[in-house]
């Protein structure tokens, strides 16, 4: 069969916003599919009764099949048949009855503009990964020793994988799972893809739950102050008068560790009849359950921690500070500032950790509620599939923007801001020669980016066929980093303020993990003027920019069903209500009071270390089997000129080595995964983590077999690595223009005519 690109080495130069443009010999060489014409030709046009009337050969031929692909109008084409033939020999026949593929790709779905479908992968890159995600990574992996390999991996892997993931969806208007048409014994990919994306959307809507309570307690600080910024701590006679103090640095609370009866340990809340303590300090109502139920504990102290029996002034709290960067861990107290004693104590009730299997130690009404809540809104938004979301995105992709502009602003005015951002900036290079940067910034670019989850292939479908994406993917990527970075200023400014407020270095402020965001931007929000106001639209904003990413998530998951099963293209509305209800399902166990260690695992091992093995093989399915020269033509057909050589050797020679390095130097070192790097996993629950990176790992190998078993026994074992016949453009205009140039036919109807045998192996 002759090569889809055998006469089309030119190509068809020339711009235009709308496309390529072709002349009359630059279609590529499709083979004729089912029909032959002859030597002599005049222009037949098919008139919608089943025959085909004649034009003379003097006509100039402009049919709407040139304009949708793009052919100059000049372009004289004196095509004359007297007669046609099928290549079976006989003489013509009517055609089948006209079909209306405009109805076939409406149904489908596509983007109502192209801002639609650039505010939606701004939307799904740019989400809470880049607010929440980010910044705690960085600080957890040494902030400048973190950003510097982000930037090397996102300009030789993130930047080309973004483009060519998002080019192969529009190319072929297919899903994640049926691009790979192209090299089918790599349909493996796919499935992974779908896996990956299922896990994620499960957890990121806690997320999602998690700023709304955090919206709900903004509301209280309209006529007190907010929850996180005090706590009505335990007051002794001897230091009553250092609450104006504790009052006045408004960032920290200093809690006073004492020795409790067993019986109190029993029966938290209530006091021992012998004891001493006066807890008659002043407190909001509101405020009550808080102190009774959980602050009269130790704040995560051993025994061999001081009891701060007086509280002078600041320099003694950050003497008196855990500060484990300088090695000082014992006969010490580990402070916590208010905001981290509010999200660990009262929004999530955290647990000590993992205990048996099974013990989720129970769960808070008000979090399953809001989880409830923020499946209902990701329903409601993807019913109608992207006719819904992506008008819905022209807000929740805007909108985040002006709320971390004013943080950023705020944050950099803060006192000591310097000294966190200085972290940011200056990477340690000792831990640059350690390999866990690397792994934890290439997790974060393909998680922050949307790599190899199925969600750019999904959007690149929706797109027209002569869409530029190669600038699209360069701007949504250069967004990506730059409202990481945005955020990552805002987080590590406050990290820098807290530091010089507690005399501690900016690695001791904080536990990381993925708390740290409910941690920091509430203190940062408290600074500004009217702070109850800017946490409600910060806490919006972060659940715009987890619903945003939760559309492509699931979209993904949505959008292989309904183009692999008719019925559920139908029943779009039922559909997407089953999927959203099993997942509310699947993530309750991520709202317990153990809830915190589950999604961490979930976010660890089924959203981290997965990816990398998936991206690896996504980029050599494409690039080593089904070639990388191919990947270049698809792509001069759909934009009118070749990739450059910084795509191709990227593509097919530096991502890959990039990431089998990464991954496989990950796999020699790694090291049981603690929560915040100090809580350590029971064997089961790390059984599960590895059990979740298998469950998308394996969908590769296993559908290599089962797809090659399937080859082999038709006996076609040499088709395995070959585009399927169902492999090509996935806009029919441009394969009916393309097969009627090739055969001489030309037709002024638009969508009249439709062979079913047309088949598009032109790589074979």
């Amino acid at each position: 069969m002759s090569s889809y690109y055998s006469h089309h080495q030119g190509g068809g130069g020339g711009g235009s916003n709308r496309g390529p443009h072709y002349s009359a010999n630059s279609y590529p060489s499709y083979p004729n599919y089912g029909y032959t014409t002859d030597s002599h030709h005049e222009m037949s046009e098919y008139n919608g009764k089943g025959t085909y009337s004649s034009r003379g050969s003097k006509d100039n031929v402009y049919s709407p099949y040139d304009s949708a692909i793009g052919i100059s109008g000049g372009a004289s084409h004196h095509v004359r048949t007297s007669s046609m033939a099928y290549g079976n020999g006989s003489r013509a026949r009517a055609p089948p009855p006209p079909v209306d593929y405009e109805d076939e790709e409406e149904d489908r779905g596509h983007w109502g503009s192209k801002a639609e479908f650039l505010l939606s992968c701004i939307g799904f890159s740019v989400g809470i990964g880049n607010v929440w995600r980010f910044p705690y990574l960085a600080y957890s992996n040494g902030g400048g020793a973190f950003l510097l390999p982000y930037v090397i991996l996102l300009i030789f892997v993130g930047k080309p994988l973004y483009y060519m993931e998002t080019a192969m969806g529009q190319f072929s208007r297919t899903s994640s799972l049926h691009v790979w048409r192209c090299a089918p014994i790599m349909q493996g990919v796919g499935y992974a893809m779908i896996v990956l994306s299922l896990i994620v959307a499960i957890y990121y809507n806690v997320i999602m739950a998690y700023s709304i309570i955090y919206i709900g307690a903004s509301f209280t600080g309209i006529a007190n102050e907010l929850p996180w910024t005090y706590c009505e701590w335990l007051l002794t006679p001897e230091i009553k008068g250092d609450h104006l103090l504790i009052q006045n640095l408004n960032i920290i609370i200093v809690m006073i560790i004492i020795t409790f009866s067993s019986s109190f340990q029993e029966k938290r809340g209530e006091l021992s009849s012998t004891s001493s303590y006066d807890f008659n300090a002043p407190m909001l109502s509101h405020s009550q359950d808080i102190l009774a139920n959980e602050c009269r504990e130790w704040w995560g102290a051993d025994e061999n921690c001081v009891v701060v029996s007086n509280v002078t002034d600041k320099s003694f709290v950050g003497l008196a500070r855990c500060r484990p960067t300088l090695g000082i861990t014992e006969n010490c107290t580990k402070f916590q500032t208010s905001s981290e004693q509010f999200w660990e104590k009262y929004v999530l009730n955290i647990t000590d950790g993992l205990g048996e299997f099974g013990d989720l130690g129970g769960f808070k009404y008000d979090l399953p509620l809001a989880l409830l809540l923020s499946w209902i809104v990701v329903f409601l938004c993807l019913m109608k599939g992207v006719k819904s979301s992506g008008k819905v995105v022209y807000f929740t992709a805007t909108f985040p923007y002006l709320i971390l502009i004013a943080l950023l602003v705020q944050g950099c005015l803060l006192p000591g801001a310097a000294e966190g951002l200085a972290y940011l900036f200056i990477p340690d290079f000792s831990k640059l020669l350690t390999v866990n940067p690397w792994i934890k910034a290439a997790e974060q670019m393909f998680f922050s980016l949307g790599i190899s989850w199925g969600g750019l292939m999904m959007f690149g479908s929706y797109n027209k066929f002569h869409n530029r994406i190669d600038y699209d993917a360069a701007f949504v990527s250069v967004v990506d980093f730059c409202t990481s970075l945005i955020a990552s200023v805002v987080i590590f400014s406050v990290l820098g303020f807290l530091a010089k407020e507690l005399d501690v270095p900016v690695a001791d402020v904080a536990k990381g993990g993925q708390g740290l965001a409910f941690v920091v931007y509430p203190e940062a929000l408290a600074r500004l003027p009217l702070p109850w106001l800017w946490a409600v639209l910060f806490f919006f904003m972060l659940f715009l920019l987890g619903l945003d990413s939760e559309f492509a998530l699931l979209e993904t998951v949505l959008t292989i069903l309904y183009d692999g099963v008719p019925f559920f293209r139908r029943n779009k509305v039922k559909t997407t209500f089953v999927a959203c209800s099993c997942c509310f399902l699947l993530g309750l166990p991520c709202v317990s009071f153990s809830g915190q260690f589950v999604l961490d695992i979930m976010d660890t091992y089924g959203a981290g270390f997965a990816v990398l093995w998936t991206a690896f093989w996504e980029v050599a399915g494409l690039m080593w089997v089904y070639g990388v020269m191919n990947v270049c033509k698809d792509f001069k057909l759909m934009l009118g000129s070749e990739p450059g050589w910084y795509w191709k050797i990227c593509w097919a020679v530096i991502s890959p080595i990039f990431l089998v390095v990464i991954f496989l130097t990950g796999i020699f070192t790694w090291e049981e995964h603690k929560y915040s790097d100090v809580v350590p996993y029971p064997s089961w629950a790390s059984s599960i983590g590895w059990f979740l990176v298998a469950l998308s790992a394996i969908q590769i190998p296993l559908w290599a077999i089962i797809t090659t078993i399937h080859y082999a026994i038709k006996g076609k074992l040499s088709q395995v690595i070959k585009p399927t016949s169902a492999w090509g453009p996935g806009d029919k205009a441009v394969r009916r223009a393309i097969l009627d140039e090739q055969s001489g036919i030309a037709r002024t109807g638009k969508y009249t005519y439709d062979n079913d045998a047309m088949t598009y192996n032109y790589h074979m």
